[in-house]
């Protein structure tokens, strides 16, 4: 299983929600393991974080990451009052939700993780949050 098949329609739920539209206004979401240096937030990535497959049967199961960048406070302080709304509603469209898919049933879809506001030492002016999405589907035959 590509896990495109998976990913692409993580990208397309969060970039389509229009309660996050509401609360960031644009939605910026790549798929991939780092941000663009030239990518404004707030911001998502989506990546893959593993995939474990039963070739036997065509089961699959794994787990992707989502982290939401948002810029500082201007005191230097991360925006959790962002961040914490942004976060809940991921776990909202995502936890018990799984895709519709061509080829593939996902029939398990779970909020597994989230993580704590973080930063990079490198980019001092932001934070970011993470999200572990784990799921299951299997081939359709």
């Amino acid at each position: 299983m590509d896990v495109n098949i998976i990913l692409n329609p993580a990208v397309m739920r969060i970039a389509g929600d229009d309660k996050l539209g509401n609360i960031l206004g644009e939605i910026r979401v790549v798929k991939g393991p780092k941000k663009p240096k030239k990518m404004a937030n707030p911001c998502f990535t989506v990546k893959n974080r593993y995939l474990e497959v039963d070739p036997g049967k065509e089961k699959y199961q794994g787990s992707f990451f989502i982290s939401f960048y948002t810029d500082n406070y201007k005191s230097g302080n991360a925006d959790i009052e962002l961040m914490g709304q942004v976060i809940d509603r991921l776990k909202q469209i995502f936890n018990y939700n799984p895709f519709k898919l061509d080829d593939y049933k996902n029939y398990y879809l779970e909020v597994k993780n989230i993580g704590k506001a973080e930063y990079d030492n490198r980019f001092p002016k932001q934070h970011f949050m993470t999200v572990e999405v784990i799921y299951k589907a299997v081939k359709l035959i």
